[in-house]
Parts: structure tokens; C-alpha cells; sequence
């Protein structure tokens, strides 16, 4: 098994797939090596680290490669066979480079993506309603209305992706401003626009 993305997520799929009995899982993190005394140049302290050493899911078992970046997933039939991918350098996503000659194949039967703090995918409701992205590819929602009236983002689609509790809290506040609205639309008088 194949899990692309080192993060909280990343390592959550790899210890569950440990006991679920995977035969292997390999963790494939595109960030690079944690340095010596355990922290990026770009995260000093009190930052929280990127990435650590070591989890508890990497204590379970499995494999973590840093610095490699998947570049194909390739099936046989309709199953996956196996993940192609290389090594890469650089400090961020967006600088990554490839390695020359670096290009490697890993055999695999199931592959989990884990990756994440990208925008939401915009083919399709995004695209189609027309809406304003902010600067990192979000849907500029402040006070979580959209660009278009009556429709509301909240949780990933708003702010990014983050824990599961923050998506939750956002969404809460979202319905709180739809009834807002909702309200002041049933208080207003026939034929007024709320």
C-alpha cells in the first residue's frame, strides 16, 4: 500500500492500514528531510513543526520517504498495479524541483491520498456557480456569504483546508448567518428586497 502525504492525515491512514494487516505501507511525503535539531527554517519556534522524526503511526511500522513526489498511478485491468514517482527538492510546494534521474516505480494494490492544504477543486459547483476566489484558491466568503447572492461557503471551501473540528465550528457559524438572513427575509414586507 501506497500513501501519499506525511501529514496528521498521512500518518492516520498508515497506521490504520498497519492494523487492517497491510503487508507494507510506504508513506511518500514530498516534503524534505526533517533537519538536524527537528525543525524547517520556515518553521521556527513556537511554530508547531511540519514534520517530526517519527510518529506513532511510523512506531507501528511502515516506511516514510521525504523529499518524493508521486507522478503517476498506473493499473492493470481496472486495479492499481503501481505508483510512479521521483525524488524532488525545494522548500515548498510551490518551488519543488526534480531530481534528474531520480525517477523510481513502486509496486502497490491500493493507494490513499492524504494530501492536502489546496484549494477546493473548482470544476463543477465552484466553476459553475461563478464564484470569487481568494488568493490561495478559496471562496471568498467573508461573513461566509459568496459572491453570489444566497449562496454561502463555510469549513475547507472557505478557509482551507484544517481539522475536521474547525470545518465543523465554521459550519456552525455559516448556518448561524444563513437563519440571519432567512429571518430578516421572512420579517421583510411583501414585494422588499431583504
Amino acid at each position: 500500500m501506497v500513501v501519499i502525504g506525511g501529514g496528521d492525515t498521512g500518518m492516520d491512514c498508515l497506521s490504520s492500514a498497519n492494523r487492517e494487516g497491510a503487508e507494507s505501507v510506504l508513506m511518500l511525503d514530498v516534503y524534505g528531510t526533517v533537519p538536524e535539531g527537528g525543525r524547517y527554517a520556515d518553521t521556527p519556534w513556537p511554530q508547531a513543526p511540519r514534520r517530526t522524526e517519527t510518529t506513532y503511526a511510523l512506531d507501528e511500522g511502515g516506511e516514510r520517504r521525504f523529499g518524493t513526489q508521486v507522478t503517476l498511478l498506473e493499473g492493470e485491468g481496472r486495479r492499481l498495479a503501481r505508483a510512479h514517482a521521483r525524488q524532488v527538492e525545494g522548500s515548498s510546494s510551490r518551488d519543488l524541483q526534480p531530481v534528474p534521474g531520480s525517477e523510481f516505480m513502486e509496486e502497490a494494490e491500493l493507494c490513499l491520498v492524504a494530501i492536502g492544504f489546496t484549494h477546493p477543486a473548482h470544476d463543477g459547483l465552484i466553476s459553475d456557480l461563478g464564484l470569487d476566489l481568494d488568493a490561495r484558491g478559496n471562496v471568498r466568503a467573508k461573513a461566509f456569504a459568496t459572491s453570489r447572492d444566497g449562496v454561502y461557503a463555510a469549513g475547507d471551501a472557505r478557509v482551507g483546508q484544517s481539522l475536521i473540528v474547525n470545518a465543523i465550528a465554521d459550519g456552525r457559524r455559516a448556518a448561524r448567518m444563513v437563519d440571519r438572513r432567512l429571518r430578516e427575509f421572512a420579517a421583510a414586507p411583501e414585494g422588499a428586497a431583504a
